[in-house]
């Protein structure tokens, strides 16, 4: 169990980009965590005043829970 923290950056296009691990419990989870980002479809990027904005900085925590 743990929880893994991924920085990374959402583009005006909504891809990701300087994707990595700020917050790490194991190599493995890290990999599972960087994974999951791949395959993530675009996010919608931010807005201000209805017009995308260059690119924002996010961090998204990832819980693991191991049986």
């Amino acid at each position: 169990m743990g929880k893994v923290v991924v920085q990374f950056t959402v583009e005006k296009d909504g891809a990701l980009s300087d994707v990595s691990i700020t917050e790490s419990v194991h190599p493995l989870l890290d990999n599972e965590a960087l994974e999951v980002l791949k395959y993530m479809p675009r996010w919608i990027p931010a807005k201000v005043e209805g017009r995308p904005v260059k690119a924002v900085k996010y961090s998204l925590p990832m819980k693991f829970t191991l049986r």
